[in-house]
Parts: C-alpha cells; structure tokens; sequence
C-alpha cells in the first residue's frame, strides 16, 4: 500500500531514500526491521507491521546567545497513535528478510552508555516474508512516495487467503475511487486502490482488482476481471553511513568537517544529561542548562574515538 498520508499539519516535506534497517538491538526487540517515513515509525515483525506517530510539534530551539534555561520539550505529552497491521490466520512461522543490502551501515550511540550502543547495522532496499499464507509472498519496497506492497500468487485463487486486520484505527472505508481510507486519531492513511497484474508471454496483461472488507477492521482483496487460473498475479497496491549521535534531551549540530584520514569532527551543543562522552574526556557531565560538545567519529563511522564536553 502507498500510504498516502492526508495530514493536516503538512508534516515533513523531505525527500530522503529510504530503507529498512534491521534490528541488532537498537530498537524493541519485537521488530525485526524499521524505517522511517514523514514523521512516522515503522516497525516490521514477523505478524504485524507498525506505524508510530506522534501529533506534531514545532520543536523550539534556542538561538545561540540566548539561553533561558533547560529546554524541557522533550518531557511535553503529545498525542499518538500506533497503528498494526497484522496478517491474520498466517503462517505462524514467519520471519521478514532484508533483501539487497545498500551501501553503508547505520550506527546509534544513544546515552552515556557504551554497552547499549550499537554500530555497524546493514539496511536493506526491500524486505520480503515468504509464505505468509500458502502460495503468497509478500515483498515491501520503499521510495519517498511510500511503502509499497507486492504481493506475489502463484495462482489467483490464492487471493481469497489474504486478510489484514487494522488495530487501533476508528474506522475503514472505501472511497468512490477504490481507495482505502483508514481514519485513525491523528488523520487518515489512504492507501490507492490496488492493481493487478499477470505476465503471459513477457507481456504484463492488467487484472481488475479491488478491496474487499470482511467486519469493521478486516480487508482483503477481490479479482474482479479476467485472468488465467493457472498463471502467477501480483497484487500491487501501493502503501552511506547514517549515524545517531546524541541523548535523551535536545542536542544542536553547528559544523561538521572531515580531516585527509576520513575522520569526521561534529561540534555543536546539547541539554542531554546523558550526552555520549568517552573516558578520558575533558569533561564527562553537563555542568549548567547546556555545553559544547566536540565529537570524534572513525573513518567509517562506527565508532566514536573522542568526544570532549565543555
């Protein structure tokens, strides 16, 4: 599904290429995979998939200059929806796999402590769960206009096996146009109606598809025009190193520059507590609302060599 999201607040205009990094510890271990998009959280376990989303909030930063005292933004309530999509009466053994892994590995050094920090974590381009119901796979892909569901029959008859179930919505419906519109507390995601296809003979022959809902939260899909019986379908609806630095509170980058060994030098300043420092530090504690922070990274980015706090 191509989730089209309707929001009101116009949220996240930026268009970065996605992947779907996998779950080495960073994250609850429920997911096996995430990603982001506008604003939201997926998380993708071997049952369900997961979107997160916070009301959103501009956030206030201080000007240099100018500190009032501790920013405390990141302890405001703000309302959120978390959103499951589950497959259900599936494959009780099922297991999501990345699939062609990208350049370039992620790394998250959250908090002060090193133990928790993770480095070194591939993404991937799409994701697959193979065999969610007998004869249909189920391949995500991800672009900046959304996550994208193939799901691939091995013969049509299949098509009356798929039955999502929606958690945490208020209501489904289907619009004049085919699309399925899912109202949840904070908008609606409307996923664009579905397309379906057979190749025959190298040829892509387009099948007539729609949704189809079963009770108040269920949907699947329905093949309303012609087709082989014997020939696969696709139903396709549509739905370098990147590293985290930082801790619990707001942490403010200023420069960054890289030195003839590939060594990168971030400095900006922070109100974390639990900004991450290394032993040896100049200062290892955040004295005053806020300080300056000067930070280290090795040549891949996987790890930190040095921050200094002052």
């Amino acid at each position: 599904m191509q989730n089209m999201i309707i929001d009101s607040n116009g949220y996240d205009k930026n268009k970065l290429p996605l992947s779907f990094v996998k779950n080495n510890g960073q994250e609850d271990q429920r997911a096996h995979f995430t990603t982001n998009y506008k604003g939201r959280r997926f998380f993708f376990s071997p049952d369900r998939i997961t979107s997160v989303e916070l009301e959103h909030k501009e956030k206030q930063v201080p000007e240099l200059g100018h500190f009032p005292g501790p920013v405390e933004d990141s302890d405001e309530l703000r309302n959120g929806v978390a959103l499951e999509l589950s497959f259900t009466d599936a494959n009780p053994n099922l297991t999501p796999e990345g699939v062609s892994q990208q350049p370039g590995y992620h790394h998250y050094f959250r908090g002060n402590d090193s133990a928790k920090w993770r480095n070194g974590i591939p993404h991937y381009k799409e994701l697959r769960y193979a065999a969610v119901w007998e004869g249909v796979n189920l391949e995500i892909s991800a672009s900046e206009d959304g996550l994208k569901m193939n799901w691939l029959l091995d013969k049509p008859l299949r098509a009356s096996s798929i039955q999502l179930h929606w958690a945490g919505v208020d209501s489904l419906e289907i619009d004049a146009t085919g699309n399925l519109l899912v109202h949840h507390a904070l908008g609606t995601l409307t996923d664009l109606a579905p397309i379906a296809y057979q190749e025959i003979d190298g040829i892509k022959i387009t099948v007539d598809c729609a949704y189809q809902l079963y009770g108040e939260f269920d949907f699947g899909f329905e093949l309303t025009g012609d087709y082989s019986t014997e020939v696969p379908i696709v139903i396709d609806p549509i739905f370098q190193y990147a590293t985290y630095l930082g801790g619990s509170g707001v942490d403010i980058g200023q420069g960054i520059a890289v030195d003839s060994q590939g060594h990168a030098y971030v400095t900006g300043y922070t109100y974390s507590l639990d900004f991450p420092v290394t032993p040896g530090a100049f200062q290892t504690t955040i004295a005053g609302s806020y300080n300056v922070f000067i930070t280290k990274f090795s040549s891949d980015g996987a790890s930190l060599i040095r921050t200094f706090v002052s």
